[in-house]
């Protein structure tokens, strides 16, 4: 009952997170609520389990990537995507070795990619895009994320072991997106900042609004009482 009484009190909260679906080099809205209940979420954070209702531009995503995904990986043509042969045979090369190993390969190899703002791009203030469109033209930092995604789902990892995370980079006051990836006892993170892989716990500057997989979102809420992270890393 507790549970439900604190997620009724945040839904607003969430509601208006939502509107920001991506990256952003404006300055971020604070989000100064907080939760009582014990932290056991990604970046030590409280969350709340919902439906993808809210995200229509997430479902559509879902509903044509791993199509593309496949195509982009075993066509013999390249779809206008030079890399494609370079992700070929990198993907080749992973789909046997462990989950670490394939997230730094994924993560190093997605982040050739040059940024690029949507307004840039699509000439709009936000938009996600999917895989083939990211490969095709770049884009920003939830694109990457998406993309990193769809890798991984291609090479065998479960939905339930990824989301993308839109957070706020408190460092920057930004908003920014990166891909959690649930291995073993930790989350590691994909970001586009960054070619090595790290845990979760390195990043305390970085506070999550919501994160998505294809199954469900989640709201997340910085407990009132912080837990110190004992820093661990994995990668070069």
């Amino acid at each position: 009952m507790a549970e439900a009484i604190l997620y009724i009190r945040h839904l607003g909260l969430w509601l208006l997170l939502a509107t920001t679906l991506g990256c952003s080099s404006v300055q971020a809205s604070a989000v100064d609520q907080c939760s009582d209940e014990p932290p056991s979420g990604v970046f030590g954070t409280v969350e709340f389990r919902g439906s993808l209702k809210a995200l229509p531009n997430w479902q559509q995503i879902v509903a044509v990537a791993p199509e593309q995904f496949i195509q982009f990986s075993t066509s013999g043509d390249d779809q206008q995507i030079k890399a494609a042969k370079d992700w070929q045979r990198l993907a080749i090369t992973l789909i046997n070795t462990p989950v670490k190993q394939q997230l730094i390969g994924v993560n190093s190899f997605f982040n050739r990619w040059p940024y690029r703002l949507d307004q840039e791009v699509w000439q709009r203030k936000d938009y996600w895009a999917t895989p083939m469109e990211f490969m095709r033209r770049s884009g920003d930092c939830e694109d990457y994320a998406i993309s990193k995604y769809f890798a991984l789902r291609y090479l065998g990892l479960s939905a339930d072991q990824l989301r993308i995370v839109i957070l706020r980079d408190t460092i920057r006051s930004i908003t920014h997106a990166v891909l959690a990836v649930y291995v073993d006892d930790d989350i590691l993170i994909l970001d586009n900042l960054s070619n090595p892989v790290f845990s979760h716990r390195r990043y305390q500057h970085y506070l999550p609004q919501y994160s998505v997989n294809e199954q469900h979102r989640w709201m997340h809420i910085k407990p009132c009482r912080r837990r110190a992270y004992q820093e661990t890393s994995t990668g070069d």
